[in-house]
């Protein structure tokens, strides 16, 4: 089917403005990707490159082990922190043609290329996509299981639960690039039930899902073994819950902070997009029946995942919050072309949408292109003025960057100012603890601090326990 573009004039192959939307979601995600390994989750995938052990981290737990053998793929013809993006890179290529056509199938090809542009342009789905991580090929599988369960939903679609089944074994796949998406299987079962309307039709997604994850659950077992395999699972799920994972167990932070922190995160360059989506809607003569629909559908598919977020969670991270963007961006593309709209509104809305998206995310790529990997040059200039004998690097993140850069430093963990002042408390003179910035607490009695060096946001700090106590 052809689209015209009144620019020229000319109707034009819906792919082609799909191809250049694909053309653009790779030069942003490029453009936006780290220039070194610079956190503690690259890292350990970054080592899973050569050796594969969960035991020792690499990656951590549970392994992550179809976006493992994508990333060593890849390696092959690029460093490591390009190697490890690059999967969730092409992995938005095909994704941004699936949703065309999940969205051309129901809302009509106009909707299908402003729906791929957003998938594209879209800040939260740029910035994972640059990841050097998991996230970017998982959101790419996630997707596209949603995107075959509204082809599925299709008035008339042939084959619609093999195609639900197909769905579920997409989503089972995301679930071995990142194995916490697992609350979107409720999501995608409530997302095709509304659309389709036919209540057992969800049953063929699960079977597809359940399949799918048993065809690498499996050899990850034998691989691991599956006693050492729940053993590192337990300690793994202690933390998150506990200490380091950010959920409610482990944040300062209200709800009420929570939820708004969450819809931030979710929405982050999407505000101009939705506003005219609303216009658009209240401008329609006739009401949109499939709008709403998808309204709720989207509203209904995105509270699972969304409570998950909000509760288990860092919703300080817009990784997380990836999948409600994606989810959003197909019901904004639907909703800024509803078929009864007045013509002005139908021809420049969604292109002004797709405008405004653009233009945020094109900053927001740019500044990212322009941060220095700090951590990695904090380690190198740690090596430069003290050497390696005489000098400790406690940190959150920095140790596990150091362990790739610099193996032979001396590293420690240290997740708050405690951890500082006792491992300071329990070194001998003539070794100097060095702490950053990046742990929190570092403000406390029983410990001194003397600036060394600024990197960016991050200080470098000499740390000393106080003898005999404050």
């Amino acid at each position: 089917m052809k689209i015209e573009f009144k620019i020229t004039g000319t109707p034009v192959p819906a792919w082609l403005p799909t191809l250049g939307a694909a053309i653009a979601a790779v030069a942003l995600r490029l453009l936006a990707l780290p220039r070194a390994l610079d956190t503690t989750d690259a890292v350990n995938f970054a080592l899973a490159l050569d050796r594969f052990d969960l035991t020792l981290h690499q990656p951590h737990f549970p392994g992550y082990p179809l976006y493992v053998l994508a990333a060593r793929a890849c390696a092959h013809v690029a460093e490591p922190a390009v190697a490890l993006a690059l999967p969730g890179v092409l992995g938005a290529v095909l994704l941004i043609f699936a949703i065309r056509r999940a969205v051309a199938g129901r809302a009509g090809e106009r909707a299908g290329v402003i729906a791929a542009w957003l998938v594209a342009v879209a800040p939260p789905l740029v910035e994972v996509g640059a990841l050097p991580g998991s996230d970017g090929l998982a959101l790419a599988l996630a997707g596209c299981a949603f995107a075959a369960a509204l082809v599925g939903s299709e008035p008339g679609a042939a084959h619609p639960r093999l195609t639900r089944m197909f769905a579920g074994a997409l989503l089972g796949l995301a679930l071995g690039a990142r194995p916490s998406y697992l609350p979107l299987a409720p999501s995608l079962l409530l997302f095709s039930a509304v659309l389709s309307g036919d209540h057992r039709g969800p049953a063929y997604a699960l079977a597809g899902m359940a399949a799918a994850v048993v065809a690498w659950l499996l050899p990850l077992s034998v691989l691991v073994g599956a006693r050492s395999l729940i053993a590192v699972g337990e300690a793994h799920v202690a933390g998150h819950f506990t200490t380091w994972g950010g959920s409610i167990a482990s944040s300062s932070e209200g709800l009420a902070v929570r939820a708004l922190h969450l819809v931030a995160h979710a929405a982050a360059g999407l505000l101009g997009a939705m506003a005219l989506a609303l216009l658009v809607q209240r401008a329609t003569p006739v009401g949109d029946r499939l709008s709403r629909r998808v309204a709720v559908a989207v509203a209904l598919a995105a509270a699972p995942y969304a409570l998950w977020v909000w509760l288990a969670q860092n919703v300080d991270r817009t990784r997380h919050a990836a999948p409600l963007a994606l989810l959003l961006c197909g019901a904004l593309a639907i909703g800024l072309c509803p078929r009864g709209a007045v013509r002005p509104l139908r021809r420049w809305a969604p292109r002004a949408a797709v405008a405004l998206t653009l233009t945020h995310a094109l900053a927001a790529a740019v500044a990212a292109s322009q941060q220095a990997p700090w951590r990695r040059d904090a380690i190198a200039w740690i090596e430069g003025r003290f050497g390696l004998d005489r000098v400790l690097l406690v940190g959150t993140h920095l140790p596990r960057v150091a362990a790739f850069y610099q193996p032979a430093l001396r590293t420690d963990r240290a997740l708050d100012g405690a951890d500082v002042a006792r491992i300071a408390a329990a070194l001998g003179d003539g070794i100097t603890v060095v702490a950053s910035s990046e742990i929190p607490d570092l403000a406390r009695p029983d410990l001194d601090l003397d600036p060394l060096v600024r990197f960016g946001d991050a200080t470098l700090y000499a740390a000393h326990a106080r003898r005999g106590g404050p």
